[in-house]
């Protein structure tokens, strides 16, 4: 998505910033071509920032943990005031459960995945020191910072709401509380 402070829609013009996001626009690309070229129905979902037990890409989230499990409590990290929207991985689960499922229209679709709030690192840190009873903070590290950075990045997501139904079930809250005992800081 083009950089904007309102939601982003799943028709809204393709205008990626970096590498990464020309790498996810070419790849759906490649399944509207493989749709037209044999007919069978597909769907593109553009995921939102996917957190919880198992999810080990290497982004801000499994950073943070990694630093928590290793006895930090100020954290190596860049800018933490842009906003994004976090997604709990059994949320995700559940959305393509009822994407494989549900009675969509033939052909080829985009849709948003999120959970349709934005936090910011900040609050996100805020939030893991509620749950493990001690103040996490974050150092900036001005070599950590990107490029290219967002203030804001929130999917509209009522499109797949309106397709099968779905919604997010998991609060940021619940899901951190989740993630830290995956990660064995809590019982």
């Amino acid at each position: 998505y083009p950089i904007k402070d309102g939601p982003n829609f799943e028709d809204d013009p393709a205008m990626p910033c970096d590498v990464y996001g020309e790498s996810k626009l070419l790849n759906e690309f490649q399944a509207r071509r493989f749709q037209k070229e044999t007919g069978i129905d597909t769907i593109a979902v553009r995921l939102s920032n996917v957190y919880g037990p198992r999810e080990t890409n290497p982004h801000v989230l499994p950073e943070i943990m990694e630093q928590i499990r290793a006895g930090r409590t100020e954290i190596q990290l860049g800018n933490i005031e842009p906003m994004g929207d976090f997604i709990h991985t059994s949320d995700v689960a559940e959305a393509f459960y009822a994407l494989a499922l549900g009675p969509i229209e033939a052909g080829f679709h985009i849709v948003n995945l999120g959970s349709g709030v934005e936090y910011s690192i900040r609050q996100i840190l805020e939030e893991l020191s509620g749950i493990l009873g001690k103040p996490i903070k974050a150092v900036r590290d001005k070599s950590r910072y990107r490029n290219v950075e967002r203030m804001h990045l929130l999917p509209d997501i009522a499109r797949i709401k309106n397709l099968v139904g779905w919604s997010p079930s998991v609060h940021i809250g619940a899901g951190l509380r989740d993630l830290c005992h995956w990660y064995g800081l809590i019982e």
